[in-house]
């Protein structure tokens, strides 16, 4: 992938994923797999985040808003191996479901 396309991928996942957070669901298993792109009506276009969709929500955990609350702190293992966020290991029992995407 071109890094100017991969750019535009990762800013496209970014937003949704903000808005996530900001209502307190944490997705917990971001992977190229769960990245939908659609091709772009103009081939030379760079492609624009209406093109680029987060999927797969089965593994979301709710109230992970603040590093303030409580309930943030998850400790369910999950995710696809290979993927998930290293903190899920190295903290023991619980992990900030924010950090951890």
């Amino acid at each position: 992938v071109d890094p100017s396309v991969a750019r535009e991928i990762i800013l496209s996942v970014s937003l949704p994923l903000a808005n996530l957070h900001f209502i307190g669901i944490c997705h917990r298993d971001l992977k190229p797999e769960n990245v939908l792109l659609r091709q772009s009506a103009n081939a030379n276009k760079l492609l624009c985040h209406q093109n680029v969709q987060l999927c797969d929500f089965g593994q979301c955990a709710e109230n992970c808003q603040s590093s303030d609350s409580e309930n943030q702190w998850l400790t369910e293992l999950c995710g696809s191996p290979g993927f998930f966020a290293q903190e899920m290991i190295l903290w023991g029992e619980t992990y900030n479901g924010n950090a951890v995407n």
